[in-house]
C-alpha cells in the first residue's frame, strides 16, 4: 500500500489513531484477524492498475475494536494525466452491517420454525390421509365383496 499524505480529523476520531500513526504506519494499522485479505488483495490491484475500487471490510481500531468498512479509493491524476495520489474515503458501515446480520438471523430462525411446524402438521396430515385411503380401499373391497356375492 503506498504511504497516507493527509488523514482528516473525523478519521482519527473514528478510529482512535492520530494522522501522525496512520501516516507511519499505514493503513495496515487497521488490519486484524477478520480483515478480509481477499478484499484487501482487490484494493491493491486496484491500485496497481491505476483503478478505483471500493471494498467492504471489517477494519479495527486502535483499542482492537473490529468494525466494519466501505472503503473507497480513486485515483488523482496530476496536470500530465500521471496518476500521483489517491483519494480515500471510509465509512464505518458495522451498524448496517449488523443489521444485515440479525436480518439474516432471524430468517435462519424463521426457516427453522417453518420446517419445524412443517413436520409437526405434515405427520398427522400422513395418518389421516393414510386412514382415508385405507377406509377408501376398505369400502371398496366390501363393494367389490358385496358385488361378487350377489
Amino acid at each position: 500500500m503506498p504511504s497516507v499524505i493527509y488523514v482528516n480529523s473525523a478519521f482519527s476520531k473514528m478510529t482512535g489513531y492520530t494522522a501522525e500513526e496512520i501516516k507511519a504506519g499505514g493503513i495496515d494499522l487497521l488490519h486484524g484477524q477478520q480483515t478480509d485479505k481477499l478484499q484487501i488483495a482487490k484494493l491493491s490491484q486496484a491500485m496497481r492498475n491505476q483503478e478505483s475500487c471500493a471494498i467492504e471490510v471489517v477494519f479495527y481500531k486502535k483499542g482492537g475494536q473490529p468494525y466494519w468498512a466501505s472503503l473507497a479509493i480513486a485515483p488523482v491524476a496530476n496536470a500530465d494525466g500521471q496518476v500521483n495520489n489517491y483519494i480515500a474515503i471510509e465509512r464505518d458501515i458495522t451498524e448496517r452491517m449488523n443489521y444485515l446480520t440479525a436480518i439474516e438471523e432471524q430468517n435462519k430462525q424463521l426457516r427453522d420454525i417453518a420446517w419445524s411446524q412443517s413436520h409437526i402438521v405434515r405427520a398427522p396430515l400422513a395418518r389421516i390421509i393414510g386412514l382415508t385411503e385405507m377406509a377408501t380401499d376398505a369400502k371398496n373391497r366390501n363393494y367389490c365383496l358385496r358385488f361378487c356375492l350377489s
